[in-house]
């Protein structure tokens, strides 16, 4: 493996790999809710399908495999730390002197896309990124390869990202998907993660998961039961170690699931146009997810760049920015005043409370009157 330093002292450490591409990793994450809702019935015809190749068909159809696999490798470059497809080694050397405190961030696709915003965010320290699309927790366990990152690393804050995944893109998670098995290694395996990141001097903040559109049609009432296990992890620990952050009022609209936002004071565009959207959002307004309906990107994952465009956004997303600039607010305060609480955010719902959506907002990706409830 092969690595490279980019940003100097201050920047970010990155791994780039050669010599091998990625299997099916990228293809089940990013495909996870690919099975874009274009219409009600094409919507119901999705859930009972939920599943495998299926979840490809809205863009798979139309780019050959090679060229998944070769776009995949050159975003292999902007990943750090960590690369799925190979044995664990020693990370790149940080720099012999390093002026700002080092935070290390591990997670899935949803912090990797954010990557470049949360790194811009965090201007108080050194950060070191380790998420990849389609992990979840027990990557970083398997083969010790938390152990192996920590033995060259001390970092001062250590950033948890996991949505959820499951399937080929997760090996080493041994349960179906919303299994009482699924939801309980997750949260074995990120208390192992937290308790060897603690044990390092690290504090440690666990981020909440968001909905995505499919789970807001189908009312799926066990979207939000990972946060529920994330939330209750720092109570675990006598001392303030360690913070859940709910970030899902970040992307939503009074509670609701939305596709777009009033654009804020703080962002660099608004009304910014999408080559991939059909119906512009109202004026005034920022489109803040993916045509996924959980990812940030506008351009993702319609696009031919769009391996690009899922880790390093051509287009501004907005979706990216709220989210880095919540985590990147709560990081920073923890810096500054060297205390965090347990807890941070809006309350989460009662349990098995179904996501809602805006009512009659329109789809920007399709043009219909989105059917959330």
């Amino acid at each position: 493996m092969r690595a490279r330093v980019t940003g100097g002292v201050d920047g970010v450490v990155s791994t780039t790999s050669h010599g091998r591409q990625i299997d099916d990793r990228m293809q089940d994450d990013c495909g996870e809710r690919w099975g874009h809702l274009r219409t009600q019935s094409a919507i119901s015809n999705d859930a009972r399908s939920w599943d495998g190749g299926s979840r490809m068909s809205r863009w798979g159809g139309r780019r050959s495999s090679a060229l998944l696999a070769a776009t995949a490798v050159g975003l292999m470059g902007q990943v750090a730390g960590f690369s799925p497809g190979h044995s664990p080694g020693v990370p790149a050397t940080l720099p012999s002197v390093v002026s700002k405190p080092l935070i290390a961030v591990f997670g899935d696709s949803l912090i990797t896309q954010a990557q470049s915003e949360l790194t811009a965010e965090l201007t108080n320290a050194f950060v070191v990124q380790n998420s990849f699309p389609g992990l979840a927790a027990c990557f970083y366990l398997d083969a010790h390869r938390l152990q192996t990152f920590l033995r060259t690393y001390q970092p001062k804050v250590a950033i948890l990202e996991f949505w959820g995944n499951a399937g080929s893109s997760t090996p080493c998670l041994t349960s179906p998907r919303e299994s009482p098995g699924y939801y309980e290694q997750y949260r074995a395996d990120l208390m192992r993660m937290t308790k060897q990141l603690v044990r390092r001097g690290a504090h440690v903040f666990i981020i909440g998961t968001i909905p995505d559109a499919v789970q807001v049609v189908h009312r799926d009432p066990r979207w939000d039961h990972l946060n529920d296990i994330y939330a209750k992890i720092p109570f675990s620990y006598e001392k303030k170690k360690v913070t859940f952050v709910n970030v899902q009022s970040v992307v939503e609209n009074g509670g609701r699931f939305t596709w777009y936002l009033p654009c804020t004071s703080e962002e660099i565009s608004c009304d910014a146009p999408v080559s991939d959207v059909i119906a512009s959002p109202p004026i005034g307004d920022n489109i803040v997810r993916s045509g996924d309906g959980l990812h940030f990107c506008p351009l993702f994952p319609d696009t031919y760049s769009m391996w690009v465009n899922f880790a390093d956004c051509s287009a501004y997303a907005s979706g990216s920015y709220r989210y880095a600039k919540f985590i990147g607010d709560v990081v920073e305060s923890f810096l500054a005043t060297g205390t965090a609480p347990r807890y941070v955010g809006a309350p989460l719902p009662p349990p098995d409370t179904p996501e809602k959506g805006v009512r009659g907002q329109v789809d920007p990706y399709t043009g219909d009157v989105w059917p959330q409830r």
